[in-house]
């Protein structure tokens, strides 16, 4: 990865997941019919399982396993303006990495904040990006789904030097149906193309391009991805076990973000 990507690499190791960022919902529920199955909002995670504490996700590293677990706490809060899906990505020791806010749409789900999390001297420094397109996922049915685009920006003030401005592309193209191993069971799922741009700038833009591959199972949700950002480095997890959050605060020891 290039020397100013690798600047913010504290982040962005996990961005790259981490945008897959932001979770969007199930509105079913389990035993639907098979049409139902036939929309992508059934492929995104259940919000049924993520009421009240809500759920614990742990994914592992499937090629390179001295990379570190990625943990994502999911919680649903239902509002009078909308439904909303609140995700915070954890460290293994615990510790946050990025919170996102999601406002669960009929037809797609819609990004409202992001914020990102680094130590300074011992204490939790935040980095709020801003939201230029919203829209990450669409609901529509699978043989007729949009491409979606979306992006955010920040500035990366976790460096020694001068903060760096940060421009992060995401672009999801759905390929079809099939089936994903998962839990001792083969489960119904949708893969899905991704390809990100990632740009930086300090005294000019530098740009770094990446394609992927996320595989969401029906209601699960995110179940593989595999990024290649460039030969030396591809970031390859799967869904290892879920967990409540009481689990994960006595295996973690996770701190709750407000």
């Amino acid at each position: 990865i290039m020397a100013c990507m690798m600047r913010t690499s504290k982040i962005l190791t996990h961005i790259a997941m981490a945008i897959v960022l932001i979770s969007a919902a199930s509105c079913g529920s389990d035993g639907e019919s098979d049409e139902t199955a036939l929309y992508l909002n059934k492929y995104y995670y259940n919000i049924h399982r993520f009421a009240g504490p809500g759920e614990v996700y742990v994914y592992k590293a499937a090629s390179e396993l001295a990379l570190p677990e990625e943990i994502w706490h999911y919680r649903f809060d239902p509002g009078y303006r909308g439904n909303y899906l609140n995700a915070v990505m954890y460290t293994p020791a615990g510790d946050p990495v990025q919170k996102s806010i999601e406002r669960l749409n009929r037809d797609n789900a819609e990004l409202l904040s992001l914020e990102l999390f680094y130590f300074e001297e011992d204490s939790l420094q935040t980095i709020e990006a801003k939201v230029n397109r919203p829209v990450t996922f669409s609901f529509a049915a699978i043989d007729d789904a949009p491409e979606v685009n979306y992006e955010l920006e920040y500035y990366d003030s976790s460096s020694d030097t001068d903060s760096v401005r940060v421009i992060l592309n995401k672009t999801r193209r759905v390929i079809g149906r099939e089936m994903f191993y998962f839990a001792g069971q083969e489960v119904p799922a949708v893969r899905i193309e991704t390809r990100e741009i990632l740009e930086t700038e300090t005294e000019g833009f530098t740009e770094t391009e990446w394609t992927g591959t996320e595989i969401f199972a029906q209601d699960i949700g995110l179940v593989y991805y595999r990024k290649k950002i460039n030969e030396q480095f591809i970031l390859e997890y799967t869904l290892h076990r879920r967990m409540t959050y009481d689990e994960f605060q006595t295996l973690y020891k996770g701190d709750e973000i407000d």
